[in-house]
């Protein structure tokens, strides 16, 4: 709720600045999703309820793999 409110204060009356400042907050609330999963993901695996296997693999896919995943982000206007 601080969110919304604290929205509202930075954006003033213009329509503009309140759905930018909604932009944002998605965004971070995003980021802290993928932090808090990864966080679980590591609990997990220090308790040995998930096992990493190691295996070898061409740079090139890794490479690609992630330009595929940002690539939707990147192409959203206001991000970089």
């Amino acid at each position: 709720m601080a969110g919304f409110a604290e929205t509202g204060r930075i954006s003033g009356n213009s329509a503009a600045n309140a759905e930018r400042a909604r932009e944002m907050m998605g965004r971070q609330l995003s980021h802290m999703i993928r932090l808090v999963d990864d966080l679980l993901d590591v609990s997990r695996i220090n308790q040995n309820k998930m096992e990493l296997r190691r295996s070898r693999v061409l740079l090139a896919d890794v490479i690609s793999s992630a330009v595929e995943t940002a690539r939707p982000r990147s192409t959203t206007p206001g991000t970089s």
